[in-house]
């Protein structure tokens, strides 16, 4: 459906038409012949036309291949859909073969979204005097379930602050530039960093530091900036061997979004997505990572140099 992409692999990906970017994504996985591949709304903003060509590449890959698909638009599942499985209200709510459920869905959630292609159901922490009269308070939670509920503000870290791998990679504001220092420091230690990767142009106080027990890596880069290729190289492999010794780390500029994005997304790309999938990843999580168009270049550039050096 796609024989077009022969004559663009020598094309960096920013420069693809969406469709050809997710479908190159979808076959950069499969070539590692993954157990499952799994793929989060793949035809988001795609016109019919090319829905339906990436729906049947992954209609292809699903002859070969255990094959997990989100999707909204109903009859986009049910054209490439065997089995379907209704998440709804934080429960899975029916898990039948595809036939079944468009024909006729065994669950209340699952008869209200084929009619209305949504689901009145209450949150699992929803209060029960707020609900509607004709709605059913959410049964209890499993055990595991409400412990990690109750752990939730706990993660949630300081304002601004965004898991990119969790419990392992984030990305935040510098420390103390919209609450005091102290505050921002005893949430991020709350959640489990231990290492600030510091981006601005001045290093962190190293007081405050050690006052929650943290430490910091610095990189001074210019606002609205990205780093050069050395400059990233040197950054991820130190990035890595703070990871490697169970270090939790928060990556962070002024505001925590143009650098801080950038460093996040080439940390993707180093870890093997393409420049134009890192940066969709990344903003996904945070729709204002990456600023600039310098930026934006940047990632292709330091892709280009890993493929080069993998090449020689």
């Amino acid at each position: 459906g796609l024989p077009e992409l022969e004559r663009v692999f020598d094309t960096p990906t920013i420069d693809l038409p969406p469709v050809q970017q997710r479908a190159l994504a979808i076959l950069r996985e499969l070539a590692c012949r993954p157990a499952l591949l799994m793929v989060d709304e793949p035809t988001s903003g795609l016109s019919d036309f090319d829905a339906h060509l990436l729906l049947e590449l992954l209609r292809e890959a699903a002859r070969r291949h255990a094959v997990l698909v989100v999707l909204h638009n109903q009859k986009q599942a049910q054209r490439v859909a065997d089995r379907v499985v209704l998440l709804a209200g934080g429960r899975v709510q029916e898990e039948v073969s595809a036939e079944s459920f468009f024909t006729a869905p065994q669950s209340e959630a699952g008869r209200q979204f084929i009619a209305s292609g949504s689901c009145a159901v209450p949150s699992p922490d929803a209060a029960p005097e707020t609900l509607a009269e004709d709605v059913a308070p959410p049964p209890p939670l499993p055990l595991m379930a409400q412990m990690a509920m109750q752990a939730a503000p706990e993660s949630l870290g300081p304002r601004g602050f965004t898991w990119v791998v969790p419990g392992k990679l984030a990305g935040t504001p510098m420390p103390g530039v919209v609450f005091d220092i102290d505050y921002d420091l005893a949430a991020l230690k709350a959640v489990g960093v231990t290492c600030l990767i510091t981006l601005t142009e001045g290093d962190l106080a190293q007081e405050p530091l050690a006052r929650h027990g943290l430490k910091n890596l610095h990189l001074p880069i210019r606002d609205r900036e990205p780093p050069t290729v050395p400059q990233i190289t040197m950054l991820l492999i130190r990035m890595e061997a703070l990871l490697k010794k169970g270090e939790v780390l928060a990556v962070h500029c002024l505001a925590g979004i143009g650098r801080t994005g950038t460093i996040l997304a080439a940390w993707l790309v180093s870890n093997g997505l393409t420049a134009q999938e890192a940066l969709r990843r990344v903003r996904r999580i945070e729709p204002k990572f990456v600023q600039t168009t310098e930026q934006e270049e940047f990632l292709q550039q330091f892709e280009d140099a890993l493929l080069r050096k993998l090449s020689a």
